[in-house]
C-alpha cells in the first residue's frame, strides 16, 4: 500500500509532496511511536500520592518517565503475534 501511494508521486517529487501522502505519514508516526528516538519523557511532578505497578510515589515527587521500556515491551508483544 505504501509503495503504491509513493508511486503516485512520480520519479522526483518535491519534498513538500511527502507531507500530503497520508499512508506515509501514518507509517512514519507509527514507527516513531514504537521505535522512539527519545529515551525519556518530560519531567513530571506527582500531584497526589499514587501507586503504579507496586511503586509508591509520594506527593511532590519528581519523576522522569522512560519511554524506552514501554516501547521495548510493545515490540516484544508485537513480534509474538
Amino acid at each position: 500500500m505504501l509503495v503504491q501511494e509513493l508511486n503516485t508521486l512520480g520519479v522526483n517529487p518535491e519534498p513538500s509532496q511527502n507531507a500530503k501522502v497520508p499512508y506515509l505519514i501514518a507509517v512514519c508516526q507509527e514507527t516513531l511511536r514504537i521505535y522512539s528516538i527519545a529515551m525519556a519523557g518530560f519531567v513530571r511532578v506527582v500531584k497526589n500520592p499514587i501507586e503504579i505497578m507496586g511503586y509508591k510515589l509520594p506527593e511532590k515527587k519528581i519523576i522522569i518517565p522512560s519511554i524506552y521500556p514501554a516501547c521495548t515491551l510493545l515490540r516484544g508483544s508485537l513480534s509474538r503475534t
